[in-house]
C-alpha cells in the first residue's frame, strides 16, 4: 500500500532532477527564468481550537509534512483561531494577515477548516479547505513548484 509519506519522500526529488543541471525551468508560456528569480512559496495553515479535523491534520499529515524534505523548502506559518466560525470575520484575523482574508473573499474561496493557503509574495496561488484539499490541491502545487 502506498502511503502519503511514501509520496512525500519519493515524488519531490524526482522533479528536481531536471532542474539541478541548469538551475533553470520553463514557465508554461513564458521565457526561461532562474529559480532564484521567483519568490518562494509560503504555506499558511489556518486552524481552530474547536476544529477536530484541524487537530487530526496537525497530528497526522501535519507531522509528516514537518518531517519531510518538502518542509525544508517551504516557508510555513500557522494562524490559529479559537473557533473556526471566526475565519469568515475579517476583524478576527491578525492585522498583518487581514489582506489574506480579503483575497479569500474576493476569490470566493471556501472558509472550511482546516484552511490551507499557498502564497507567493502577497498573492494567493491556491487555497483549499478541508483535509482532502491538502492532498488534492495544496501538496501538488508545493511539489510542482519545488520541481520547477
Amino acid at each position: 500500500m502506498i502511503t502519503r509519506r511514501m509520496v512525500f519522500n519519493a515524488a519531490w526529488p524526482l522533479g528536481l532532477m531536471g532542474c539541478q543541471a541548469t538551475g533553470q525551468h520553463s514557465l508554461r508560456s513564458g521565457p526561461t527564468t532562474t529559480i532564484s528569480d521567483r519568490a518562494p512559496l509560503r504555506l499558511i495553515y489556518v486552524s481552530a481550537d474547536n476544529c477536530p479535523w484541524c487537530q487530526r491534520w496537525h497530528r497526522e499529515e501535519g507531522q509528516e509534512f514537518e518531517n519531510s524534505p518538502l518542509r525544508r523548502t517551504v516557508s510555513y506559518e500557522q494562524i490559529n483561531f479559537s473557533a473556526f466560525q471566526s475565519y469568515r470575520v475579517r476583524a478576527a484575523w491578525p492585522a498583518e494577515h487581514a489582506y489574506i482574508h480579503d483575497q479569500l473573499v474576493q476569490r470566493r474561496a471556501s472558509f472550511t477548516s482546516p484552511l490551507f493557503i499557498v502564497m507567493r509574495d502577497r498573492d494567493i496561488v491556491v487555497s483549499g479547505g478541508g483535509t482532502r484539499s491538502w492532498a488534492t490541491s495544496i501538496l501538488p502545487v508545493l511539489s510542482r513548484d519545488i520541481a520547477a
